[in-house]
């Protein structure tokens, strides 16, 4: 069994690469992957067109799908400052993955109550999963279920605490009725003058976190596919990590 160890401001540390943990939602047809902004399910279909079947059930050589997705809208994923601009910028411009140390730190909020910074970890990683729901939401639809959200002043509190990747159980960080403000969004990336500061920071909406994984500090690996897109799908893994004695 290999175990790797990595070395964060001058303390040594070791995991286990096959004791990952996923925080990305399954994607299907049957309706249990989490949605929200007033969608339809996401579709997974063999193609069909003239001469070609990609169902092996119908008489196809190979099975192939054509898979309909609304990355906002559907399962976890994870979006850049590209999100509310003008111009066309897409994730992968600005962020190539992160591998670090994070902080999971759960809330244990009544559901469409809003985050506060009393709430908040008294210190971060640079990575913050935060997790409103110990029992999660496998197949949840947020449309027009007013979710919890992070309130502005929250929101400078998790930039104080030097927060460049935010993961968060929620299908947004603002209220699903704000008007198209998205305040909290704005904060975050930093808006200032009419530019954006924090552009190579990332947010993460609609993590799944087991219950059985315990807050705490854990190994990051946050990648995500090269779309020429504002957000994409994503499929953060988390490694439990463990302090090994002696400074480097």
């Amino acid at each position: 069994m290999p175990i790797f160890s990595f070395i964060d401001k001058n303390k040594k540390f070791a995991y286990n690469p096959e004791d990952g943990i996923s925080l990305g939602h399954q994607l299907n047809n049957n309706g249990a992957t989490p949605k929200a902004w007033y969608s339809s399910n996401p579709s997974i279909n063999a193609i069909q067109q003239e001469g070609f079947s990609g169902d092996t059930r119908l008489g196809g050589s190979v099975n192939s799908n054509e898979i309909r997705i609304q990355p906002h809208n559907h399962g976890t994923h994870t979006e850049c400052y590209g999100h509310l601009t003008d111009a066309r910028v897409v994730l992968s411009d600005v962020f190539n993955g992160y591998l670090g140390l994070s902080s999971l730190h759960s809330l244990d909020l009544p559901y469409g109550k809003p985050i506060e910074e009393r709430h908040l970890p008294k210190t971060s990683h640079p990575a913050l999963i935060l997790r409103t729901s110990k029992d999660g939401f496998s197949a949840k639809d947020f449309s027009n279920s007013e979710p919890s959200y992070i309130t502005p002043k929250a929101m400078e509190g998790i930039v104080a605490l030097g927060v460049n990747h935010l993961l968060i159980d929620l299908p947004s960080v603002d209220p699903e009725f704000d008007d198209g403000k998205l305040v909290a969004h704005r904060i975050f990336w930093g808006y200032k003058n009419k530019a954006y500061n924090r552009t190579s920071c990332t947010i993460t909406e609609m993590v799944r976190i087991p219950k059985k994984i315990s807050d705490g500090a854990y190994l990051l690996n946050l990648q995500t596919v090269d779309w020429k897109t504002d957000a994409v799908p994503s499929n953060p893994i988390i490694y439990p990590i463990r302090k090994e004695l002696g400074e480097q």
